[in-house]
């Protein structure tokens, strides 16, 4: 037991820390730029004034509210999947979130990763190093692939 701890206390050791910035700057020619692939369904709401938005997310055939929204913010956060699009018989349109996120695929050992706002986090290889514009400043997270890969496309 007294081995196996020693030996547990040397591979926690060896994992080197490294700022994101640094990481990102170290693996920036392999960085894409994605966009969302989640889909939300939001419509005008009836006689609001001033305008507002119902937006939802849809799973197989029901619909979850997400909220109620102004419509500033509403065209501020989204943006139409596809231009001219009509509306359905309930007078929805099928919307994305109107963002767009850097990311890189990280093919290294195993780090402890500084995202540079008192939080660190563990970045293995196949991860996804996400970085956003946040003001003059930039912000990273840390994806799994799968997850990574289930909520963004490669925008073209």
């Amino acid at each position: 037991m007294k081995l196996l701890q020693e030996l547990l206390s040397l591979r926690e050791e060896e994992i080197e820390t490294k700022l994101a910035s640094d990481v990102w700057k170290d693996g920036a020619d392999s960085a894409k730029t994605y966009v969302t692939n989640v889909t939300y369904e939001a419509r005008e709401i009836p006689d609001s004034n001033p305008t507002k938005y119902e937006v939802y997310t849809v799973k197989g055939n029901s619909r979850k509210l997400v909220g109620k929204i102004g419509a500033e913010d509403f065209e501020a956060a989204y943006v139409e999947v596809r231009k001219d699009q009509e509306e359905d018989v309930e007078g929805y349109k099928t919307y994305r979130d109107a963002g767009d996120i850097d990311a890189l695929q990280y093919d290294g050992d195993t780090i402890t990763l500084d995202l540079e706002t008192d939080e660190m986090v563990k970045l293995e290889k196949g991860d996804y190093l996400v970085r956003q514009a946040e003001g003059t400043n930039f912000t990273y997270a840390v994806e799994t692939s799968k997850d990574f890969e289930d909520d963004y496309v490669e925008q073209k």
